[in-house]
């Protein structure tokens, strides 16, 4: 598995790589459960909470060996905190399949697992609402000023620069066509 980012908001079906063609896919970041406090979203060497036992969930310095076990999220006693079929497991990876699927962030993605009626909207642009409102983001009002004068003054001069250009380029290629590379291989290898 090769990790590649990409500029912009669209991912192609495909690229080349050494000339082979490789499918591309979205990549989901795993979730993440912390392991000192269970909590998800963080690991154990950033976690500022208390720790937990990963069987009973009460707060213990160390593991509890007679305890039963209990899921502090769903509140069942048939799995423990970390366990890959807790529902709340299962919503996390949605939400970060979400995230990555639909470009969009973690508390929107939350919305759109707890509400799908909310996918269709998060998919159209989210700062519509906010391009219509002139008066929180009034439209920038066009002064004339010194500058302008100065750039249309000098839109006749950058054509005639540009004339000279051509001219100059088409005396260099001219000049390139005369020479023989032969001699530019010999006069470098001398001065080395």
């Amino acid at each position: 598995m090769i990790i590649v980012t990409f500029a912009g908001n669209k991912i192609p079906q495909f690229i080349y790589i050494n000339k082979v063609r490789c499918p591309v896919d979205t990549y989901v970041h795993p979730v993440m459960q912390c392991y000192n406090c269970l909590r998800y979203g963080h690991s154990a060497s950033q976690c500022k909470g208390k720790k937990k036992c990963r069987n009973c969930g009460k707060e213990n310095d160390n593991e509890c060996t007679q305890c039963d076990n209990f899921c502090i999220f769903c509140n069942s006693n048939s799995h423990n905190s970390t366990n890959r079929d807790c529902s709340e497991y299962k919503k996390q990876k949605r939400t970060k399949e979400a995230m990555a699927h639909l470009n969009i962030s973690f508390k929107e993605a939350e919305k759109v697992i707890d509400n799908p009626a909310y996918t269709s909207i998060v998919q159209k642009n989210r700062f519509a609402p906010l391009l219509s409102s002139t008066t929180e983001f009034p439209s920038l009002v066009s002064r004339p000023n010194a500058y302008s004068n100065i750039s249309q003054s000098s839109s006749k001069h950058l054509t005639s620069i540009a004339n000279i250009s051509n001219i100059a380029a088409s005396t260099r290629k001219k000049k390139t066509k005369n020479t023989p590379i032969v001699s530019y291989a010999y006069y470098r290898s001398k001065r080395i």
